[in-house]
């Protein structure tokens, strides 16, 4: 899927200053403050060389963030119910066996959820993770 895109940049000087053309684009490179000039460069050239497949918009995030959010917490449920279910149907020996590894399983599952809504809710930890992620590949 080697898809070639062309475009054409040039760069100008005149009395004005220096000018990037890029296609039918053009930006002051003498006058333009440097994030107005990265701005333009991501968005005329950058965007137009990202495969198309990688391109996910903010709400196509965000609806993963929360689909899997939610996933994670239904399953959470799901467990916290089943072993409560099976610690209420057997014998009181069992549930006092049972009992210590179920809440603390409880409270794990618990604890990697508020994690995990840690992890997804707070940037700087969102932008930590993406370098470590970024380091193991």
């Amino acid at each position: 899927m080697n898809e070639s895109v062309s475009t054409s940049v040039e760069v100008t000087k005149d009395e004005n200053g220096t000018w990037l053309n890029v296609d039918d684009a053009t930006i002051s490179l003498s006058h333009s403050p440097g994030h107005d000039i990265h701005n333009f460069f991501k968005q005329h050239v950058l965007e137009k060389t990202r495969p198309a497949g990688r391109k996910l918009g903010h709400w196509s995030r965000q609806t993963v963030t929360y689909v899997t959010g939610a996933f994670a917490l239904t399953l959470v449920t799901v467990s916290a119910a089943g072993a409560l279910v099976y610690a209420a149907t057997h014998r009181a020996e069992t549930l006092s066996n049972l009992a210590s590894s179920t809440l603390t399983g409880i409270g794990m599952a618990i604890g990697g959820c508020l994690g995990s809504a840690l992890i997804l809710r707070f940037k700087a930890a969102r932008h930590y993770l993406r370098s470590v992620l970024k380091d193991l590949r």
